[in-house]
């Protein structure tokens, strides 16, 4: 402890007179600097900052991490990554390797990935790679690796898989952006599914609506147990509808029988209809309900 230009000094240096920067300073016009000696604040702290549990850690060689709160005995917080937060809530921890990342609150959650973000709930995960996305909250919920850009809102065990770039997944339970289906949405609902290698999809909400693999730009409004596949395929809604193809609509009409009916588009698209003519009045339904190929 020493004094110096009017100044109150408590620090840890290896001898008398030498600063090492493991300081606090008291000064006269009632500064506090802690890790510094010139403080320009009225509570200046350099250096990474931990509150809440006696347990809770960030690892020494990081300068600039924040644990706020949080971490009870037995479920620490804990941050391994450079410029991080965590603001509260029990077992929640930011992954080495990486940096500006931020965990507000809840449980378990983990993250992996650069200036991604956990707002709060439990055992949600950002993994490897997926820098810049986001889980709002709910249970469960993951974006898995090399899903950058890629969003979660809410909801209970709903997923964006593995390079589904820049994808999302608004709320519901259980809904699924699998693997390399990038630039794509569902809404809500519950048990939807976008399968792998598509792109440019969405299912608005509903309960187990799919769009299959390999397709493009296809939609599904709403409903259950719907099937999109193909270029541009599209379901309002209903049950058990079954779109195919190019630019088009099917829908199984409501009355007694099989007989389909298309909706009317404008003449720009009549050939697209009259080259898969074929496979859009062909429907599954007439041989086994509610089953596309």
């Amino acid at each position: 402890m020493g004094r110096g230009a009017g100044k109150l000094l408590f620090d840890t240096g290896p001898s008398p007179g030498v600063v090492s920067g493991n300081v606090m300073t008291l000064t006269p016009n009632r500064k506090v600097g802690i890790g510094t000696a010139n403080p320009v604040s009225p509570l200046q702290v350099v250096g990474s900052i931990i509150g809440g549990g006696p347990a809770n850690l960030v690892a020494s060689n990081l300068i600039a991490s924040t644990i706020a709160g949080g971490g009870v005995p037995g479920f620490p917080n804990s941050i391994y990554g450079e410029s991080s937060f965590i603001g509260a809530g029990n077992a929640n921890t930011i992954n080495s390797n990486i940096g500006n990342s931020f965990i507000g609150a809840g449980y378990g959650n983990n993250q992996s990935s650069t200036a991604a973000f956990i707002g709060a709930g439990n055992f949600n995960s950002i993994q490897t790679n997926s820098d810049f996305s986001a889980v709002v909250g709910g249970n469960g919920n993951t974006i898995q690796s090399s899903a950058g850009i890629s969003f979660i809102g809410g909801g209970q065990g709903n997923l964006v898989g593995t390079n589904a770039i820049a994808s999302v997944v608004a709320g519901g339970s259980g809904n699924n952006v699998q693997s390399q289906s990038y630039f794509s949405f569902v809404g809500g609902g519950n048990n939807n599914v976008i399968q792998p290698n598509s792109s440019h999809q969405v299912i608005a909400g509903g309960m187990n609506n799919t769009i299959q693999s390999l397709s493009w730009a296809s939609a599904i409004g709403g409903g259950g147990f719907n099937v999109a596949q193909g270029y541009g395929a599209t379901v309002p809604g209903g049950l058990v509808e079954c779109g195919h193809g190019k630019l088009h609509f099917r829908r199984r009409p409501e009355r007694q029988g099989h007989q389909h009916r298309k909706f009317r588009v404008g003449r720009r698209f009549r050939h697209a209809f009259r080259l898969h003519r074929q496979q859009f009045f062909q429907c599954p339904g007439h041989r086994r309900r509610g089953v596309c190929h």
